[in-house]
């Protein structure tokens, strides 16, 4: 699959144990490559899970590719790969602004 919208998070979790998470399906049929291009969240405790950072990729061509502003505590990145294609004019591939933000990659 590939997004070029903005994976927009609409929606938060309330403590660790009552999270909002996204995951790349591993559903045969639905277990491809997910492609995307930006990843916007502004609500505290949700995790976005690619399960495995070669088959879940955000790539830009400039500018942000996951913008976490401050209403997006606690926010959990895991297994994606992220790629930009540097410019000097203009952003950075990961914008935190959050007190919590865990990033792991395996």
């Amino acid at each position: 699959m590939t997004y070029t919208t903005t994976l927009t998070v609409k929606k938060g979790g309330t403590s660790d144990t009552q999270r909002i998470i996204i995951q790349r399906s591993e559903e045969s049929g639905h277990n491809g490559i997910v492609n995307a291009s930006y990843v916007y969240i502004d609500y505290p405790y949700v995790t976005l899970d690619g399960r495995d950072r070669n088959r879940f990729i955000i790539k830009a061509t400039g500018g942000y590719i996951v913008r976490i502003p401050p209403n997006g505590n606690y926010v959990q990145i895991k297994n994606i790969s992220l790629l930009n294609t540097f410019s000097t004019s203009w952003g950075t591939p990961l914008y935190g602004d959050s007190q919590h933000l865990t990033l792991k990659a395996f």
